[in-house]
């Protein structure tokens, strides 16, 4: 078996990983390498409404389809390969050792789908078996009508070969497109929030604002942006409020340090000197898939706007988690922020009495940290 091609067909899964519009052109390439008419890539249990995906070169849509809707349910090497337990990941068989051609040739499988499309061999493998369940079943098989020769043994390990290829291809591929679904889903919820929100990366810069940041970034008066010409803008302060920008840059920092990772809060006061606006500075925790996608993102800036603070209402708390209404002013006063003396004053309560309906609120909303409270209840106010 000529080999050449080998090295630039392996180079192409890898880009297909990433560009998915050149499936169908390795597959091509599958059919080329293995001397093959027909060969497909597809998702034996998936159907391309379903999630799934058929990259198939010289096969007739009509039987692949049909394969898809009835096909797979009478398909004897299907049956042999799940009774002989080899349907499993990495597993490259013939139909030979699957399935007797007399045994192949009585059924309805190949009168209905392959004798019309000239089909009598294969070679198939296994690269995902779906035991995982973040990865369907995936299956490769080339085909070879009953005149061509048999399968030779180094062809059959150029198909093994190729299919470990095809399984990190295919993972990478699944994994980046999990994470583009997951950042989409985070975005549009992001942008839904009444509060500012940023997400800031390892080296301080702007990777994302919501609409109601924009908004902050327009009046000015609040948060700025200032490009420093290297990696993108770095948020500051307005200038009115230079004397908390030291406290600020520190609550960032404190952020984005993988040793320290500390929620921090500001209140940012109005030109009378009472505060308008907080600002809470929250490390980005390991799930999140910004910090995958985002350069390397690693924290959170929200900005809440105390006038418009009425978008959370205790009245809505209470019914949504069961509060009393001195719980729930304790809740709203963690949105305001401050150390806990100052938020027990405004409340005019004992500190002792604002922790224990902390603790409260924390049951009764399944968190366990302010700044997770923080989040749940910032979500909560949307335009």
């Amino acid at each position: 078996m000529d080999f050449f091609g080998y090295d630039d067909l392996v180079h192409e899964i890898y880009a297909a990983a990433l560009e998915p519009t050149r499936w169908p052109d390795v597959v091509m390439q599958i059919a080329a390498l293995c001397r093959s008419p027909r060969a497909t890539l597809f998702t034996p249990t998936l159907a391309p409404p379903q999630g799934g995906f058929t990259h198939a070169f010289n096969m007739p849509v009509a039987e692949m389809e049909l394969w898809m809707k009835k096909g797979m349910h009478e398909d004897p090497f299907v049956e042999s390969i799940v009774r002989k337990g080899w349907f499993k990941d990495g597993t490259t068989v013939t139909g030979d050792e699957l399935v007797p051609r007399a045994e192949l040739l009585a059924s309805s499988f190949y009168r209905d789908l392959w004798q019309p499309t000239g089909i009598g061999r294969v070679c198939a493998g296994i690269i995902f078996d779906g035991s995982n369940l973040y990865l369907p079943p995936v299956a490769l098989s080339v085909y070879r009508s009953f005149d061509d020769p048999d399968f030779r043994s180094e062809e059959v390990e150029v198909v093994r070969r190729l299919v470990k290829h095809l399984a990190r291809a295919l993972g990478l591929m699944f994994h980046l497109s999990d994470l583009a679904f997951r950042v989409a889903a985070t975005t549009a919820a992001l942008e839904r929030l009444a509060a500012g929100v940023l997400v800031v990366n390892q080296h301080g810069h702007v990777v994302f604002s919501n609409h109601a940041a924009k908004r902050l970034f327009c009046r000015e008066n609040v948060v700025q942006l200032r490009g420093d010409g290297v990696g993108g803008a770095l948020l500051n302060l307005a200038p009115r409020l230079k004397k908390h920008e030291r406290a600020f840059q520190g609550a960032l920092r404190d952020a984005l340090d993988p040793l320290q990772a500390t929620m921090r809060t500001l209140p940012i006061p109005g030109d009378d000197g009472i505060p308008t606006c907080v600002v809470h500075v929250v490390p980005l925790m390991e799930e999140s898939p910004f910090r995958s996608t985002q350069e390397g993102a690693g924290a959170l800036v929200f900005l809440y706007d105390l006038e418009s603070a009425a978008a959370i209402s205790p009245d809505r708390l209470m019914s949504l988690y069961g509060m009393t209404r001195a719980e729930a002013g304790v809740a709203m006063e963690v949105v305001r922020g401050g150390a806990t003396d100052v938020m027990a004053g405004r409340l005019g309560v004992s500190v002792n009495t604002f922790n224990t309906h902390l603790r409260n609120v924390f049951g009764k909303t399944s968190t366990h940290r302010q700044a997770d409270l923080l989040k749940l209840l910032l979500a909560l106010a949307v335009d």
